[in-house]
């Protein structure tokens, strides 16, 4: 009875994850991102966060208990709270962790960033009302990455974070190729906007 109640928990659990990667499927920025990483790394920063449909068949409970052995250990928990005294939070903690393996944490495969390309032809159709005239229109989605130092390096994180902000490029539905600049980037002879001039000595120190 037991064994017969797990295993339909287990069917339930599967079929929900089969929905949820197929929603992905027409998500596009969860697909560019997933495909960014997978193109951009080697290591363990390519892999992806959600797991292939095919390979949910072949999940079982071996497989669930050694993963979660393996990475539900003390060392690589985070606990973090908030409006709660230390003391009292660890009263709390302790005793739902206690029995939770404490082993050195494993080293991890560093990982490098190599750079690359995916492309992948799914169907995006968007809705607006020229589809009034046209019909429905495929969209085509593509990102552009590159490797920055994240906030380690603040001079080049704001300048990535200011240009991500500030210029995008699309291709509209003539299929013609535009790139979008804010204000802060259409100059002009007699206002200079104090942000490009800004960026612009920022890059230049």
């Amino acid at each position: 009875m037991y064994r017969t109640a797990a295993s339909r928990a287990k069917a339930l659990k599967l079929r929900k994850m089969k929905v949820e990667i197929a929603e992905l499927a027409k998500n596009p920025m969860g697909l560019l991102m997933e495909a960014v990483h997978t193109a951009a790394y080697s290591g363990a920063l390519a892999n992806p966060l959600y797991a292939h449909e095919s390979a949910l068949d072949r999940l079982n409970g071996e497989l669930l208990e050694e993963f979660m052995t393996e990475n539900f250990t003390v060392a690589r928990m985070v606990l973090a709270a908030s409006g709660v005294e230390h003391e009292e939070l660890l009263q709390v903690a302790e005793p739902l962790t206690s029995d939770l393996p404490n082993v050195p944490r494993q080293v991890e495969p560093k990982s490098q960033y190599t750079g690359g390309d995916f492309l992948q032809h799914t169907v995006f159709y968007v809705t607006t009302l020229i589809e009034l005239f046209f019909g429905h229109l495929q969209a085509t989605h593509f990102a552009l990455a590159f490797e920055v130092p994240g906030w380690n390096n603040e001079k080049e994180a704001v300048i990535a974070t200011v240009l991500q902000d500030d210029i995008y490029a699309y291709i509209d539905w003539r299929g013609n190729y535009d790139v979008v600049q804010s204000d802060a980037f259409r100059r002009d002879d007699d206002v200079e906007d104090d942000r490009v001039k800004n960026l612009m000595e920022l890059i230049k120190t």
